[in-house]
């Protein structure tokens, strides 16, 4: 079994929040969305993790590096997300999904 995080929009929404950071990167009770995401995916045994991203992608990735997950991620990139929603950045990963 596997994962899939759609990460690649804007979240404009958030104004201030996300004018450096990606939505997934906002903290929450000090921990981030995506932090705490990964961490309760990492504890199912997965197969792997594949997130796509997008807007300040590279960013994300390297923070996510630094991150203790055992669950192998990979990444598939929406080059077009900031015109593009997440049924877009979804049919990125139609290959894994057919996996």
């Amino acid at each position: 079994m596997q994962a899939i995080i759609l990460a690649a929009g804007m979240g404009k929404r958030l104004k201030d929040l996300t004018e450096d950071n990606t939505k997934c990167m906002v903290r929450v009770n000090g921990v981030t969305m995506i932090e705490r995401m990964l961490s309760q995916l990492d504890e199912l045994d997965l197969s792997r993790i594949v997130i796509v991203i997008g807007y300040r992608g590279e960013k994300l990735v390297d923070f996510i590096s630094t991150l203790k997950i055992n669950t192998p991620i990979e990444y598939v990139n929406n080059d077009i997300y900031y015109k593009t929603n997440n049924i877009y950045s979804l049919y990125l990963a139609r290959e894994y999904l057919l996996e």
